[in-house]
């Protein structure tokens, strides 16, 4: 009994990890992270991909998944034509209303930007080619140990003096190398 009470904590605990890392919601970038928030953090997203719950990603959940990214963009897109959205960027620069952008309220909202959480892609599926990558025994579908295996192998590479945490320093590096990639 003792032990079956014991393995029922146990597989809570499984079910919590993701569920608390969901409700803090993304890491900000002015934040560290840590390997284990990385962690929870495939688990939710990948228990969200995860339609059939059969504990697989197939390429047709992620098609789902690419597809709904998809028509939000489209709906993003339709809310306003192009000269709307620069009067409403030229609104949120001029902070103080007088109809001019001054070099204050530049580098005030440059310097916003910055803090602001940097939304890598979270389209790890995409096509056929994405997909491949991370299947890596090439079954047609993705595990979460797959997923997993990635994620914390770039986590590996960006975490420069392997102390298991990105700093706020090695976040900013990885930043300016994605920005700097080609395509990218």
């Amino acid at each position: 009994m003792k032990t079956f009470a014991m393995a029922g904590i146990v597989a809570a605990g499984f079910v919590a990890v993701p569920a608390l890392a969901a409700q803090q919601g993304p890491a900000r970038a002015d934040q560290p992270l840590t390997r284990a928030a990385v962690e929870a953090r495939v688990q939710a997203r990948f228990a969200r991909v995860d339609a059939d719950r059969d504990g697989f990603i197939s390429q047709a959940e992620a098609r789902t998944i690419a597809g709904q990214r998809a028509e939000r963009r489209v709906q993003r897109g339709a809310r306003g034509d192009r000269s709307q959205r620069r009067a409403n960027l030229f609104a949120r620069l001029d902070s103080n209303r007088d109809g001019a952008i001054s070099r204050a309220e530049f580098e005030a909202h440059a310097a916003n930007r910055e803090n602001r959480v940097q939304r890598a892609p979270h389209a790890p599926f995409n096509g056929e080619r994405g997909f491949a990558r991370i299947d890596a025994n090439g079954d047609g579908r993705i595990s979460l140990a797959e997923v997993t295996a990635r994620r914390l192998a770039r986590f590996d590479r960006l975490d420069t003096d392997r102390d298991g945490v990105l700093s706020l320093e090695e976040r900013r590096a990885a930043r300016a190398l994605r920005q700097n990639r080609p395509n990218g």
